[in-house]
């Protein structure tokens, strides 16, 4: 219900751990073409968030655009009647090693792990390294697509 436009797919989105370098099940999403809001990443991260998370007082996620991303999280799943976030969970933005550097100066400083207390040395960029293997056997999937 919560992603209940049909549009054109142009890629896909997801959540892992860094620690574990897993994918969060459930957490897949697409991006469709024409979709300038974050309605998808939103329902990943509600699904990676309420996934085995009792106890966490406080997650870090790292997203190329949380700079941007974090600023209405809150307000955008308060409005949403199917979406939810573990209640007194706090969410630290960070924006991976490779992708910082290609924002303004000041979101080095706010966003990466190096200034993160408690974040240790994390790059932030589990989820390309985890694509490498799926493109492997993304030919495997070619005849499940809609046709062009």
């Amino acid at each position: 219900m919560h992603l209940r436009h049909k549009l054109e797919a142009m890629g896909i989105g997801g959540c892992a751990c860094t620690s574990h370098r897993c994918f969060v099940p459930n957490s897949m999403v697409d991006f469709q073409k024409g979709e300038s809001r974050q309605m998808n990443m939103d329902y990943a991260l509600c699904n990676t968030l309420s996934h085995n998370t009792d106890g966490l007082c406080q997650v870090l996620t790292f997203y190329d655009v949380n700079c941007q991303y974090n600023k209405h999280l809150w307000q955008r799943v308060d409005e949403s009647l199917h979406l939810s976030l573990p209640l007194g969970m706090d969410i630290i933005p960070g924006i991976g090693l490779w992708h910082v550097h290609g924002h303004q100066d000041k979101c080095y400083v706010w966003y990466t792990s190096n200034f993160i207390p408690g974040a240790a040395r994390i790059d932030g960029e589990i989820m390309e390294t985890l694509w490498v293997p799926l493109n492997i056997i993304s030919p495997s999937a070619w005849g499940m697509s809609t046709p062009q």
